[in-house]
């Protein structure tokens, strides 16, 4: 059962690979239309790729609201990616060259980060429930 959204939270939100998991806070400021759509949606998989040395995708296939345009994106900001249906990890400073929405930050070393996404892979997505 979903916790009650609110757009003042943040939320912890898990992501698995077969290497391991790392945590993302999520902030429902930021983007509250696409937090609450991830809170909604979980726990669900997707398919996870390098699309660039910059960005690793994980490709959800559902539509994605777009909100906020944010294009400079830091080391560790995870993003919505709605053009791509997808959601976005970002491994190295870079200006994006599609629209993307800023949802939080990756909690994890932006190191193991790049350990636990090294290869494609299934990816599953959960809310820690008291987060």
């Amino acid at each position: 059962m979903m916790k009650k959204f609110s757009a003042t939270s943040d939320y912890r939100l898990k992501i698995k690979t077969p290497l391991g998991s790392l945590t993302v806070v999520l902030k429902g400021s930021w983007a509250p239309r696409n937090v609450r759509l991830i809170l909604e949606k979980t726990p669900f998989t997707a398919r996870g790729f390098k699309s660039t040395p910059d960005i690793y995708q994980m490709i959800v296939g559902f539509d994605l609201p777009r909100e906020t345009i944010y294009r400079n994106a830091k080391q560790g900001d995870f993003l919505a990616l709605p053009t791509l249906k997808a959601y976005g990890i970002v491994l190295n400073d870079v200006h994006l060259r599609y629209p993307a929405v800023l949802m939080g930050r990756i909690k994890s070393p932006i190191q193991e980060v790049k350990r636990i996404i090294a290869h494609g892979a299934k990816v599953m997505f959960e809310v820690e429930p008291n987060a």
